[in-house]
């Protein structure tokens, strides 16, 4: 509708657009470029889905920009008035990966310039390569967003397609995986919001205790050069499990001769490790790197760190051998000090098998004393 304006002095003038200006933000209003405004468009031009981004210009001609797509106009309304603003500072929003409007789904980030009166002003986007399965996962990651050393990650699926298996990202255009792979985009999400909580948790605490407090997550443990992790040794995604120590970047070294069947019994290891009588603590391992049997006996090697918590630096492997890691705690947990030196039974042959015997609990011991057909026998011979 057209107002009849009264003749007033520049400075009202001035002062009403003002005011118009910003009772205008408070609706959703087209948003500028340098060659026009950008507005949500029918991708076909048939009225219908998908969507897309288009540059309108003053006299109603559309360039559609079809590399950002999407199933519905409020998904492509969203991407343009609600952009996800994340810790790095940069607007993202998220769009069809084929610009077909439909799974999987991309990130895209928005070059955001200044206008003259402060707003913002999108000038163009980019697609980052970072996919995921539905909208809802993709916006799930850009919302999870963790800064490490001054760069952006993000979780997102390995192989492009926006399914298992899942890894961490740094946030910019096609990068590359980096770290450990997840069975579940939550999965990842977790260990970035674990290792966040990690880092601010009270440094008087044990790493032992942080990691109980979170069980349910990623387990993490800190070391001089990282934190200990639990990973899919093959990088699959798959059993068998191994140690990892990750670094603030998310790369990850993996320790493949502390392996496990399950991911339980890896996180166990870390955040439930058996403390002898000897006042070490344990945990039990496949022997053979595989996470199947047989199983033996491992030690942490820990040393107070300068705050007086505890921190994990390394691992020795024993080699007592039992047949199942339940057998390997139970040794564990019935060792017995005589004249300040510890014992624990265990396989003769080191199969895991019968006869058991009794060893000192030092890296690859000697058998000693009498021989026992079950490993219950050569327990109850150590009280």
């Amino acid at each position: 509708m057209k107002k009849n304006i009264n003749f007033l002095s520049f400075y009202v003038t001035t002062i009403l657009f003002l005011s118009s200006v910003n009772l205008a933000n408070s609706q959703e209003v087209p948003l500028r470029s340098e060659s026009g405004e950008w507005v949500c468009v029918s991708r076909d031009s048939d009225g219908i889905s998908p969507y897309a981004f288009a540059i309108q210009q003053d006299t109603f001609e559309l360039n559609i920009y079809d590399d950002a797509v999407f199933n519905t106009m409020r998904e492509c309304e969203s991407a343009l008035s609600e952009p996800i603003e994340t810790a790095d500072n940069q607007q993202y929003f998220c769009a069809s990966r084929d610009a077909d409007g439909i799974s999987p789904w991309d990130v895209f980030r928005w070059d955001v310039d200044s206008s003259l009166l402060g707003g913002s002003t999108y000038i163009d986007f980019q697609q980052l390569g970072l996919i995921t399965n539905s909208i809802r996962e993709c916006e799930n990651s850009i919302e999870n967003v963790s800064i490490r050393s001054g760069r952006a990650f993000i979780c997102a699926s390995v192989d492009n397609d926006g399914i298992y298996p899942f890894s961490m990202f740094e946030l910019n255009e096609n990068p590359d995986p980096v770290g450990q792979e997840y069975s579940s985009l939550n999965d990842c999400f977790g260990s970035v919001a674990s290792a966040v909580n990690a880092g601010t948790t009270n440094a008087n605490e044990t790493a032992a205790q942080v990691m109980q407090e979170e069980s349910g997550d990623p387990v993490t443990a800190n070391s001089e050069s990282g934190e200990w992790v639990c990973t899919s040794r093959d990088s699959d995604g798959l059993s068998p499990y191994a140690f990892a120590i990750q670094q603030d970047t998310f790369e990850i070294d993996i320790y493949d001769d502390a392996v496990f069947d399950s991911m339980r019994e890896c996180e166990s290891a870390l955040s439930e490790p058996i403390e002898a009588v000897d006042g070490e603590q344990y945990f039990c391992a496949s022997r053979d790197a595989d996470g199947l049997s047989p199983y033996d006996v491992f030690r942490w090697n820990v040393e107070s760190s300068f705050f007086g918590g505890t921190t994990f630096i390394d691992f020795d492997q024993l080699g007592l051998i039992t047949d199942s890691i339940r057998e390997c705690e139970n040794s564990i947990e019935n060792v017995s000090i005589r004249n300040d030196r510890a014992f624990a039974c265990a396989s003769r042959d080191a199969d895991g098998l019968s006869p058991y015997s009794v060893f000192e609990l030092i890296e690859n011991p000697g058998p000693v004393g009498q021989v026992h057909d079950r490993l219950n026998d050569c327990v109850n011979s150590l009280q």
